[in-house]
């Protein structure tokens, strides 16, 4: 694979589209509310994985077709299922949740600036995955939750992301009573960071975030996101030394010289345009 989008394979359960910059990943399943099952896990983790070979791609879009983000795991998956004497192998089951679980670290590690449209359901999978998100867009009717405890399974993949985005007290609530929160509760808890009342106030902070996305230097924010992800597991003292070093180079490079030159002269810089 080259690097470019225009490279990016077929998917079966994932339509893709990019101007150059942006590339927007609908999850295309609407008959089943865009639920998870081992191909779209497999899917998923090969597009991330590609995604962030992309150096020329600054914005990845997620959304979810027929009014549902993301519904979680097939229960079909589950029921009746035989029981797996691990003398034969790894259990298939295991295996595919396990990928689910690689397409978020790979969802959560990408340089790019990552936005989440969350409209109708968020739940298992699908709320991890928006917990993977930089900037989450919630409708104030969406659904997210952890429900599995509800049918015996568990979010296995999933608690880790929401944990690490709410705290543990919401996680705790929602992993031990099943219970979902719409939109407004989203936004109190740090799951969406904007709750819109309407699908076209949905579309007008769905373009102030992209406009506002654009407006900063990819380099800079390629930067800044990879001392986020790596405050969550080094070192502070490590974490402020390596910053130290890229802010010199970064410094001195073309986006600072474009920017504060621009900022300066009341211009814009070469990356900014409208999305």
């Amino acid at each position: 694979m080259d690097g470019s989008v225009g490279s990016l394979p077929r998917f079966n359960t994932l339509l893709t589209e990019s101007d150059g910059e942006i590339l927007s990943v609908t999850f295309n399943r609407p008959d089943i509310r865009n639920a998870v099952d081992s191909e779209f896990s497999h899917e998923l983790f090969a597009l991330f994985s590609a995604v962030a070979r992309m150096d020329d791609l600054r914005i990845v879009l997620l959304r979810g077709a027929g009014g549902n983000f993301c519904a979680g795991g097939r229960l079909e998956n589950f029921r009746d299922m035989p029981e797996w004497d691990l003398s034969q192998g790894p259990d298939p089951l295991s295996e595919w949740n396990r990928v689910l679980g690689r397409s978020m670290t790979a969802l959560d590690n990408l340089p790019q600036a990552v936005v989440s449209v969350v409209e109708g359901a968020a739940v298992g999978g699908g709320i991890g995955l928006a917990a993977c998100s930089d900037v989450v867009i919630a409708h104030k009717d969406a659904i997210f939750g952890m429900p599995e405890a509800r049918v015996g399974i568990i979010p296995s993949q999933v608690v880790p992301f929401v944990t690490r985005k709410t705290g543990p007290g919401p996680a705790r609530l929602m992993v031990a009573t099943g219970r979902r929160v719409r939109g407004p509760e989203a936004l109190e808890i740090g799951l969406a960071h904007f709750c819109c009342d309407t699908t076209d106030e949905v579309e007008a902070t769905l373009e102030q975030v992209l406009t506002d996305m654009l407006a900063c230097a990819p380099g800079s924010v390629r930067a800044a996101k990879r001392l986020i992800l790596d405050s969550s597991h080094k070192p502070l003292e490590q974490i402020l030394d390596e910053a130290a070093y890229v802010l010199g180079p970064q410094s001195r490079g073309g986006e600072a010289h474009s920017g504060v030159a621009a900022f300066l002269d009341k211009k814009k810089p070469y990356w900014f345009r409208k999305p």
